[in-house]
């Protein structure tokens, strides 16, 4: 069966038992010439660098830029249907752990919550990452470092406590730049692995999906024979995504010009 929707064709075979083939639909879908399209140029990426990648213990998607250091990434929640323009700096070495100097900064500060507190429903955000020996991502239930809020509502005090946390995530030993070991909740129990910070700032893409072309109901409509208006609804949910991303991305700017600033110095 194939489904011809904008200027891509989706070819899939779907098995109704296969979660991973239905995942795989859901990747195809995302991977539509138009949203590509409008990432590419939206965030002045080629095409050939934009990176698409699933989380399917957590439920979404991501297209990035494949930058080392500082990210703008587009994710998309499933089963919230709630898409986001995103600043994502993960806890890794390069150009000596920058997440290091940014949560320096931030503890002494705040100038990243006061700037995003400027931004309506945006999110400031930070995990545990945790890892293998050899450099592979575990999931980690304790995940999430604090509450999940919009950063109007986060207290200065609350944020420092975050930082802390997220800062705890780096090896003292190393003067935290480096992985530390924690004990942390998987699937199989509590283990210890190497854990290191991540920071994410949001903001939350205000559009109308629709429900035939989101979440669970990706692969439904794939396998299904969708009428023309189905294939219109999802045709045009993908054809105007540049003029949807670009607003969000001029609104995150000044907050990427700080990171930025802050992974310098």
């Amino acid at each position: 069966m194939q489904t011809t929707l904008a200027r891509h064709t989706v070819s899939a075979t779907l098995d109704q038992r296969s979660a991973p083939a239905a995942r795989e639909v859901r990747r195809q879908t995302l991977m539509l010439e138009p949203l590509v399209d409008a990432f590419s140029a939206t965030f002045e990426v080629p095409v050939s660098g934009v990176k698409i990648a699933d989380d399917e213990a957590l439920d979404y998607t991501t297209i990035h830029d494949g930058f080392v250091g500082v990210q703008w990434m587009y994710l998309q929640e499933w089963e919230a249907r709630q898409g986001y323009v995103v600043l994502n700096l993960e806890g890794l070495e390069y150009e000596g752990w920058p997440i290091a100097r940014v949560l320096e900064q931030e503890l002494d500060s705040v100038r990243l919550l006061n700037l995003a507190r400027t931004l309506p429903d945006s999110e400031l955000l930070l995990f545990r990452d945790g890892w293998t020996s050899s450099g592979s991502r575990v999931p980690i239930e304790n995940r999430r470092i604090g509450q999940r809020a919009v950063a109007s509502e986060v207290r200065d005090a609350d944020w420092r406590q975050m930082l802390t946390e997220a800062y705890d995530c780096l090896s003292a030993a190393r003067d935290h730049r480096g992985p530390e070991i924690q004990e942390v909740e998987t699937a199989k129990g509590t283990v210890r692995l190497h854990v290191s910070p991540h920071l994410q700032i949001r903001l939350p893409i205000r559009r109308d999906f629709p429900v035939s072309f989101c979440g669970g109901a990706v692969s439904d409509f794939l396998k299904s024979r969708p009428t023309p208006k189905a294939i219109g609804l999802a045709t045009e949910w993908l054809a105007d995504w540049r003029s949807v991303l670009a607003p969000a991305q001029r609104a995150l700017t000044p907050l990427r010009r700080l990171l930025d600033e802050q992974t310098r110095a």
